[in-house]
């Protein structure tokens, strides 16, 4: 009697002050609900040969024998069978230090490939990086735009007059369309190329009608690359300014579409 008043008052100040009594038989355990909560917290009782299976039956049973009238005893089995649950889930899986063992004897066989492996790809990186660098930015150094135009003796001035006389004659740009491929300069390049004449004429006489404000400044981007690329002339004619071909088609020009 003395042992069973221990039990209840160590179960009390555990929370479960009024557990059910559920039976549980096994081989390594028989005894209540209650004897078995204190048996593992005091590792009496290894809980790895000990069914849960056969308490959880043995609640469902008691749910069924007292319906709904007392519900706080049915909820503090429930919990005490859900620590149990989670105490044998603890037991049951493998422990964080094996598997750190087993992570750093990976980690130990694994070889860093060497440097030198991947200088070819390094090397073809900084390559295109530079050549990049070369088609589609500008520099303030002599193989930047202004200077190749200064060169031809025709100055921003008259290109930027010729670029107004073009869009003066331009129509307004549709609405865009959704989903519609981008551009590509290098395909504009090769077109404006193609147009350009042997004997110089004025941008408005070389851009065939009709064309959009948008056309008219891709035709003239494309022209300042074939300009500074040196595969176009551009003279003077009293007020005007005059395109032609120069040099060979344009090849190998990088997409950027």
């Amino acid at each position: 009697m003395a042992n069973s008043l221990a039990q209840t008052e160590r179960l009390a100040w555990l929370g479960w002050h009024s557990l059910p009594v559920l039976h549980i038989e096994s081989p390594a355990f028989s005894g209540t609900l209650g004897v078995l909560i204190l048996a593992v917290r005091e590792n009496k009782v290894e809980l790895k040969g000990v069914p849960l299976v056969a308490l959880s039956r043995a609640y469902m049973d008691y749910l069924m024998a007292i319906g709904d009238t007392d519900v706080e005893s049915a909820a503090l089995a429930l919990s005490a069978l859900a620590y149990l649950v989670e105490r044998k889930a603890a037991h049951i899986l493998p422990r964080v230090e094996d598997e750190e063992e087993e992570d750093d004897e990976v980690i130990s066989s694994f070889v860093l490939p060497t440097v030198e492996k991947f200088q070819p790809a390094l090397a073809a990186l900084i390559e295109r990086r530079e050549e990049r660098g070369r088609w589609f930015f500008r520099h303030g150094d002599p193989g930047g735009y202004e200077n190749v135009v200064a060169a031809t003796g025709v100055g921003p001035d008259a290109l930027a007059r010729a670029f107004a006389a073009l869009m003066a004659k331009a129509e307004p740009d549709p609405p865009p369309i959704l989903g519609r491929p981008r551009r590509s300069m290098a395909e504009q390049i090769q077109i404006v190329w193609k147009a350009l004449p042997l004997v110089p004429q004025t941008l408005v006489d070389i851009v065939p009608p009709p064309f959009t404000r948008s056309e008219a400044v891709w035709w003239f981007l494309a022209l300042l690359e074939l300009i500074r690329l040196g595969q176009a002339s551009v003279v003077m004619d009293g007020e005007d300014v005059r395109f032609g071909q120069a040099g060979s088609m344009p090849e190998g020009v990088p997409h950027l579409g």
